[in-house]
């Protein structure tokens, strides 16, 4: 599937892999501010990226642009603390046209997850704590 974008062409596949967040570094929810991470776009035509944010998901209410082909990254600064933002990038080219949205990306921490531990440990009838699990075989 081909697409015109201003004078150039580009596949979609190229793009979603271009923009694809792998690099993309979260700061923890606690931060006024994150650092976020691009693959940037191979295309010549492109002359920047803007970074669409919100605090729903897929439901951007900011946007944030920077300029340069080349750039990799931004900082998105004044976010409310303990605050659950969305983010997703796109590609423009110098008439303004933008590419599709980059997968989205949460500053959200995973939830924790309690594991029970036991007070009482088991012990060996001679009074030892057995290993968490047995021994490998000898080799």
């Amino acid at each position: 599937m081909r697409r015109r974008f201003g004078a150039g062409i580009y596949t979609a596949a190229t793009l979603w892999a271009a923009f694809f967040l792998i690099l993309c570094k979260v700061a923890p929810a606690e931060a006024a501010s994150i650092g976020i991470g691009w693959d940037p776009s191979n295309d010549r035509n492109v002359v920047g990226y803007r970074i669409h944010y919100g605090d729903q998901s897929r439901h951007y209410t900011k946007t944030v642009q920077v300029k340069g082909r080349l750039t990799s990254s931004a900082v998105i600064d004044n976010l409310e603390e303990g605050k659950a933002y969305f983010f997703a990038v796109t590609a423009y080219v110098a008439n303004g046209k933008e590419s599709a949205y980059s997968p989205e990306i949460s500053n959200m921490k995973p939830p924790r997850i309690k594991i029970p531990v036991s007070r009482r440990l088991p012990k060996t009838s001679d009074g030892k704590i057995p290993p968490s699990r047995p021994p490998l075989p000898a080799q």
